[in-house]
C-alpha cells in the first residue's frame, strides 16, 4: 500500500481511517450478496471483525507514537524558543559593550589629546 511522507496511508489522509473504508466496503459487499461466497456468513464476519480489530490496534499504536513524536517537537520548539531568547540577551549584551568600548575609546583619545599630546609639544 503506498504511503504518504508522513507514513498515514492515503484513506487516513482524506480523513477517513482505513478500517472505516474496509468495514464500508464489507458492508457494500454483503448488500449486493458478493461476500458469501461458499463460507458461512457468521465465520466471514468474525474474519472481518478480526481484520478490523487488528487495523485499529495498529492505527492506535501508530497514535500513540505520533503523540510521543509531538511532545518531543513541541520540547524542542520550547527549547528552540528558549535559545531564541537567549541569544537576544547575548546580542543586546554585545552591543552594549560595543558601546562601551567605542565610549571608552574616545574617552583615552580625549585624554591622550588633552595630557599626552600637550606633553609631547611641550617636551620639544
Amino acid at each position: 500500500m503506498r504511503r504518504l511522507r508522513n507514513g498515514a496511508s492515503p484513506d487516513l489522509a482524506s480523513g477517513r481511517p482505513r478500517f472505516l473504508s474496509s468495514l464500508l466496503s464489507l458492508s457494500l459487499q454483503f448488500k449486493k450478496g458478493k461476500a458469501n461466497s461458499g463460507r458461512p456468513l457468521q465465520a466471514e464476519w468474525q474474519k472481518r471483525i478480526r481484520d478490523l480489530e487488528s487495523l485499529l490496534r495498529a492505527e492506535q499504536a501508530r497514535c500513540r507514537t505520533q503523540f510521543a513524536e509531538l511532545i518531543a517537537l513541541r520540547a524542542e520548539i520550547s527549547r528552540v524558543k528558549e535559545l531564541q531568547s537567549d541569544l537576544a540577551v547575548e546580542r543586546e549584551s554585545g552591543r552594549l559593550i560595543i558601546q562601551w568600548l567605542q565610549e571608552a575609546e574616545q574617552h583615552l583619545a580625549d585624554l591622550y589629546r588633552r595630557f599626552v599630546a600637550p606633553a609631547a609639544e611641550h617636551n620639544r
